[in-house]
């Protein structure tokens, strides 16, 4: 036998106001009774979390003016006291979406104290919310970001830090160097990763931007073990674009890319082709010529040689016959 049992809305608003646990604000308790005079000009999901504050006893009285109206941050924040989150990771400057991948990275149990360094007290944070909404996503999805310092860096430079650190990049061997990347250095240096190009030559000295991507743009032709065995980053962007051409002919770069005491390639791209032709000939090009020679006067070097050799060989010709 069932037995309907029935209540009328007045007796439902008594349970519901048994049930409900009302909090402090300011020098109001909030109460079902009173919440709506108290809040009269909040907006309409404000009042519905402000509600569900009071019915399911979560005191977030600290919080509701700080959330300056966002209703989405006051939901995040109330169930991060119902989930008993440590009060040191609910911050109002934070947006609503990193509230809820704080949330989330507790319950999966992934280390949420690297945050720390970003998370201040009195409702500060040491980079702007929207950067610290992709580093949280970036522990969410589990990158390592305890190797990164994110304080001093731009804007756009952390969410190609981030970016890359998602996609398994060793991004803090990059700004282990202390040097100033550009974002854009930053993502030719991520695109030679996704090469899988060892980027550590580019990382000793300040390498110019066109000077990367002319090398990523040839990686598949030439042996780049070789090719750093004899520049740096002092090489003028007309100086490798000759290397890389006469490596790409398999001629050997030792007298080509000889240097100065400062690291400096002696010969220009003039010269650097113009000795590329005594290699095509076959001729050893060391000790014949030297860096204060044009590269016509290299050039008129080489016809010199190729001249007498023609006539020394027309010579022996002639001897032979006889």
């Amino acid at each position: 036998m069932f037995v309907r049992i029935t209540f009328n809305t007045a007796e439902i608003n008594r349970i519901i106001l048994e049930v409900a646990m009302p909090f402090q604000y300011e020098k109001d308790l909030i109460t079902l009774g009173n919440y709506t005079q108290v809040f009269s000009s909040y907006s309409p999901d404000m009042l519905d979390e402000i509600r569900n504050a009071v019915m399911d006893g979560t005191p977030i009285g600290n919080y509701i003016q700080l959330c300056h109206g966002d209703g989405y941050k006051l939901n995040q924040i109330r169930l991060c006291l119902r989930e008993y989150v440590d009060k040191q990771y609910i911050n109002t400057a934070m947006t609503a979406r990193t509230l809820f991948m704080i949330r989330s990275i507790i319950k999966e149990r992934k280390d949420v104290a690297c945050l720390l360094p970003y998370i201040k007290k009195n409702n500060m944070i040491s980079i702007d919310a929207e950067s610290l909404e992709k580093v949280v996503q970036t522990v969410l999805l589990g990158a390592d970001i305890s190797k990164i310092d994110f304080i001093h860096l731009p804007k756009p430079s952390i969410d190609t830090v981030c970016e890359g650190l998602k996609l398994g990049y060793p991004m803090w061997l990059v700004l282990g160097t202390r040097q100033k990347y550009s974002n854009q250095k930053l993502r030719l240096l991520m695109r030679a990763m996704a090469l899988g190009i060892n980027i550590h030559p580019f990382l000793e000295g300040d390498w110019g931007l066109e000077q990367i991507g002319m090398i990523l743009q040839q990686y598949v032709f030439v042996n780049l073990d070789v090719l750093f065995q004899h520049i740096n980053h002092r090489v003028t962007t007309e100086q490798l674009l000759a290397v890389l051409a006469l490596l790409k002919e398999g001629y050997d770069l030792s007298f080509i890319c000889a240097k100065d005491k400062r690291g400096d390639l002696i010969f220009n791209m003039y010269q650097m082709y113009a000795i590329g032709k005594f290699y095509k000939e076959g001729i050893d090009p060391v000790g014949i010529i030297t860096s204060d020679m044009s590269d016509s006067k290299i050039e008129k070097k080489l016809e010199d040689i190729l001249s007498e050799k023609s006539k020394l060989s027309g010579s022996l010709g002639k001897r032979n016959k006889q």
